[in-house]
């Protein structure tokens, strides 16, 4: 429902030509005076995004995004959401050191918003990330950050001023910037809804910083709905400033420091989205799973036929490999697939020859089959690293099994029960153990457990293998 109003008596003090005039300077000014002031600086971010890579940034994961297909490539694209995962990747492949980040103008189409005089379908806007140090991980930082900000804003109103004097009889933006928490803030006015409150507050106290939103209040509600995965409820929020010509609270900037491995933590559990810890791709597991099925039973039959001592060396040498690669070249957490996997047919595609891939090599080496599930989820088809180890984990429980009962019956005996006994017993223990440490540990951390877990055990079995 289109919400928009005119408010009574409204004019534009500008002609309709000095309007777009002003606008344009006002974003080239703004933007100069943003980069001096946070230490930015200006790159272009794309309209469309290729939907497979994931870098469209779902916003509450309701949203429906504007795709289409592209004839030309066969691929499938959709018109930017947001920039939020973007930005992140691109501050990675710009290498910008430590203290420094980027700008962009993001523009957007965002089909299900709903409309009034402060939201569009269209969204025009500058969006910044940028790279700060540990220590800097503090509300001191963000609103120092705020003030700098506001400054911008005004030395851009006060430009403006000069050059287009007729604003000046416009009531200019207070530089003096008010804090207060969400909390705080119920505690004020603990009658009136969220969006009351900012009207209260601001109209006298025309810029405000509302901090923390996101965790839920004294009254068991939040504020404001946060996702968990993105920046810290206890750092984050939205600056206000009072529109006398719409008479309310609207939003100029929504901002926050990031979160770590231990506010992810946290907040996961207080949204009830312990789910996504678990970085798992069910639907497409199953297209890996049927097919690793019936060829690691294939495998098991030619495995069975095959030196004992081949397939030892063979699957060795591939886990020394493997954890050579994972330590010489991390897998990015912004992962992207190669780029032949263009389109949702190949990408089905591809995930059924992993499966044959992976069954044929479980089949046929007994072990070995995770491993190179891990390469080919993370430099195919473009899995970040957490995400392949759940999926891979989750596949390999019923390739082990598969494995097991074919090699069983081939074989008709089982040599070493006792020891099979204490791996059943101890396996799930250390899974569980791992699994929690992997969750909670960062990309880059992950990266370094898993190579080097995977080279030294490859190298003392490879060393054990050959003097026995």
């Amino acid at each position: 429902m289109n919400q928009c109003k005119i408010p009574e008596g409204y004019h534009s003090i500008l002609s309709l030509y000095d309007t777009q005039r002003a606008i344009a300077l006002t974003k080239r000014i703004f933007e100069d005076t943003l980069c001096g002031a946070l230490h930015l600086r200006r790159v272009s971010a794309p309209l469309v995004l290729e939907a497979h890579t994931g870098l469209n940034d779902d916003l509450n994961g309701v949203e429906r995004p504007v795709d289409f297909d592209i004839k030309a490539t066969g691929t499938h694209a959709q018109v930017v959401h947001s920039l939020a995962k973007w930005k992140r990747l691109a501050l990675h492949r710009y290498g910008f050191p430590m203290g420094m980040g980027l700008v962009t103008d993001m523009n957007a189409i965002r089909r299900d918003e709903d409309l009034d005089n402060l939201h569009s379908i269209y969204v025009d806007q500058w969006d910044w990330e940028k790279i700060i140090a540990p220590e800097q991980r503090n509300n001191d930082y963000l609103m120092e950050t705020v003030r700098e900000i506001v400054q911008a804003i005004c030395s851009t109103e006060k430009t403006m001023r000069a050059l287009f004097p007729t604003l000046d009889v416009l009531p200019k933006t207070d530089p003096d910037v008010t804090f207060i928490t969400t909390q705080e803030l119920e505690d004020r006015y603990p009658d009136l809804s969220p969006k009351e409150r900012e009207n209260a507050f601001v109209r006298e106290h025309p810029t405000t910083f509302l901090r923390q939103i996101g965790a839920p209040l004294r009254s068991g509600k939040p504020h404001d709905g946060r996702a968990p995965d993105y920046d810290d409820w206890a750092m984050n929020g939205d600056l206000l400033f009072w529109n006398p010509t719409l008479q309310c609270a609207y939003e100029v900037s929504s901002m926050g420091i990031r979160v770590n491995a231990e506010s992810l933590d946290r907040q996961l559990s207080a949204a009830g989205c312990d789910d996504r810890r678990k970085h798992i791709r069910y639907k497409k597991s199953l297209l890996v799973l049927i097919p690793a099925a019936l060829f690691t039973l294939l495998g098991s039959y030619v495995g069975y036929a095959v030196s004992h001592g081949f397939l030892s060396y063979l699957s060795l040498i591939g886990m020394i490999l493997m954890g050579a690669k994972f330590l010489a070249k991390p897998i990015r957490e912004e992962n992207t697939p190669l780029k032949f996997v263009n389109t949702r047919g190949r990408e089905y595609f591809f995930h059924v020859a992993t499966g044959v891939v992976i069954g044929s090599i479980c089949g046929f080496c007994g072990v070995g089959g995770g491993m190179m599930m891990l390469l080919l989820f993370t430099i195919l088809l473009g899995y970040d690293m957490k995400t392949a180890v759940g999926t891979s984990v989750f596949v390999m429980t019923t390739i082990a099994a598969v494995g097991a009962v074919s090699h069983y019956a081939f074989i008709g005996t089982i040599h070493h029960f006792t020891a099979l006994a204490v791996c059943m017993v101890v396996t799930p223990i250390a899974a569980v153990i791992a699994a929690r440490y992997a969750n909670r540990v960062s990309n880059q951390i992950l990266n370094r457990a898993v190579g080097t877990a995977l080279l030294v055990i490859g190298l003392i079995l490879l060393c054990i293998h050959m003097l026995s």
